[in-house]
């Protein structure tokens, strides 16, 4: 038997925000994603909402957080 697999342990760049504004069970922005390869793995979390900026994560919380504040230089 041949076994194989992939695993993902995420943690949010932004800690001190995702105790704040994460939900009760995940208020420190982690999570954990298995997958057959590292593409599949990646997919996944970035489905859950995740986002990948090189080396740096941010928990789909702090996604969304982002998305709601206004832009510098806009008005």
């Amino acid at each position: 038997m041949i076994v194989g697999g992939y695993s993902l342990d995420l943690y949010c760049m932004r800690e001190k925000d995702c105790a704040r504004i994460g939900p009760r069970e995940n208020r420190h922005g982690t999570a954990n994603y298995a997958g057959v390869n590292e593409r599949q793995t990646m997919r996944q979390a970035r489905h859950h909402g995740w986002k990948f900026m090189g080396d740096d994560v941010l928990c789909p919380w702090c996604v969304k957080a982002d998305k709601s504040r206004p832009q510098k230089g806009t008005s």
